[in-house]
């Protein structure tokens, strides 16, 4: 990674993505290869919505936005692909491993690699990682959704 300044920030991630807070997981993009790969981050602090309640007295950031957030910036690498209607959808999520627990007062960095491109649908090579080491690891599949087709 070359460096955390913001090539994508969240006011861009926002015109590219439907997602709204609460659940918009990525801050910045620092690194894009459209069609191919990101990198982005989202800063994970205390006081947001999962704290309280997972877990009390001991805040961990649930796993299920670590894959949210691993969805979200593949999502990005392809946003533009179907224009600007088109919406990302997470279709499969495969082998997801989490190596270590993140707590409130990290940034926490995603990349998502393309892996393979078959009839609309893309699996991304996915891994979280903080100050250098991976947190959780694992494949996504994805794809666009146009217009209001089911």
């Amino acid at each position: 990674m070359t460096g955390t300044a913001c090539r994508i920030d969240r006011d861009g991630v926002m015109k590219a993505l439907p997602h709204r807070e609460e659940m918009l997981m990525i801050d910045c993009v620092t690194e894009l290869e459209r069609g191919r790969r990101a990198i982005g981050y989202k800063d994970i602090i205390n006081g947001e919505f999962w704290c309280a309640g997972h877990f009390p007295g001991e805040s961990i950031f649930p796993g299920v936005l670590v894959i949210e957030m691993m969805a979200q910036i593949s999502a990005l690498a392809f946003y533009r692909k179907g224009g600007p209607e088109a919406k990302p959808l997470l279709a499969k999520v495969d082998n997801v491993k989490f190596l270590s627990k993140v707590t409130p007062g990290c940034r926490l960095f995603v990349e998502a690699v393309l892996d393979a491109e078959i009839a609309g649908f893309f699996r991304m090579k996915c891994r979280a990682f903080r100050d250098g080491e991976d947190v959780a690891v694992g494949k996504l599949t994805c794809c666009m959704k146009h217009g209001d087709a089911e």
